[in-house]
């Protein structure tokens, strides 16, 4: 995600993306840290972005403060209803999360930084916050960093506005991953 949207972002040059150490040395670094960096939380965990294939390749492991939504930017080959990067599809585009505050989750091994709506039907943050009711078909709850903003997140929208939400499953509805 860092390396997609650095030359969006005012870095100069962008990310360098022909090796995994070239990749990893220049968003661990500069101004692409800075921007995926949340100013209250003093270094971010290596968490992963990208993986997936037959074979279960996957991205070298990137410092973030923040997760992105999966069921926006996501491809799933037997998902019809992820929207695989089209933000045109986001509607309504100032309810669905494009990014928000998040930790890497500890469920299922690799330390991915995503929200994961996978079942059909409307999905928010409250639905993570509770595991999807234990059925963990909509990001997980570990991914929730309580401490950093005392019980609160900072979540942008696709429409471009920003809002900090208590965590409480009220306040996360507002957060919505899928809206379909």
């Amino acid at each position: 995600m860092q390396a997609a949207l650095a030359p969006y972002l005012g870095v100069n040059g962008g990310v360098r993306s022909d090796s995994a150490d070239h990749l990893l040395a220049d968003v661990e670094s500069g101004m692409v840290k800075r921007i995926f960096t949340c100013p209250a939380q003093e270094e971010p965990a290596p968490s992963l972005m990208i993986a997936g294939g037959d074979e279960k390749w996957y991205g070298p492991l990137v410092p973030s403060s923040y997760a992105f939504n999966e069921g926006l930017f996501g491809f799933v080959n037997s998902s019809d209803h992820w929207m695989r990067g089209k933000l045109s599809k986001a509607r309504p585009a100032a309810e669905i999360v494009f990014m928000s505050d998040a930790l890497p989750r500890t469920e299922f091994g690799v330390g991915f930084i995503a929200w994961m709506p996978i079942r059909r039907g409307k999905l928010t943050l409250a639905d993570a916050l509770t595991n999807d009711n234990e059925t963990y078909k909509c990001g997980v709850r570990s991914q929730f960093d309580f401490f950093r903003h005392h019980q609160k997140m900072n979540v942008v929208f696709c429409d471009g506005h920003a809002e900090t939400l208590i965590m409480t499953s009220k306040e996360l509805e507002r957060g919505v991953l899928l809206s379909q």
